[in-house]
């Protein structure tokens, strides 16, 4: 049985509207700031608020090089989100497979 509470309060984190673009993208591995947006296309406030979204659930960390000047900061999947991939994967096949076609997504 589906524990609701639960199964809501997973939606509501990966739900932000480019938090999944960000996700994916990063699935891909480790980026730097400018590698995301140039990546998926995001301005900088929307893609920082998914980063800091995905940063505040633990999915996403935020490493800082402290032996290159100046710093640099690169974003990459924590274990919890890597583990998320497997059941967003099985989503994305469900929806290609039942609902592809029936629904117009761009409403």
């Amino acid at each position: 049985m589906i524990d609701s509470d639960a199964a809501r309060a997973a939606v509501e984190v990966i739900s932000g509207k480019w938090v999944l673009v960000v996700l994916v993208e990063l699935a891909k591995g480790p980026k730097r700031h400018n590698e995301l947006a140039r990546e998926t296309g995001l301005e900088q406030k929307p893609l920082d608020r998914a980063l800091r979204r995905l940063e505040e659930a633990g999915l996403v960390a935020r490493n800082v090089s402290t032996t290159e000047s100046p710093p640099r900061v690169r974003y990459r999947l924590t274990s919890q989100a890597e583990e998320l991939l497997g059941p967003l994967g099985e989503l994305a096949g469900w929806w290609h497979r039942e609902m592809a076609g029936r629904l117009d997504t761009r409403t």
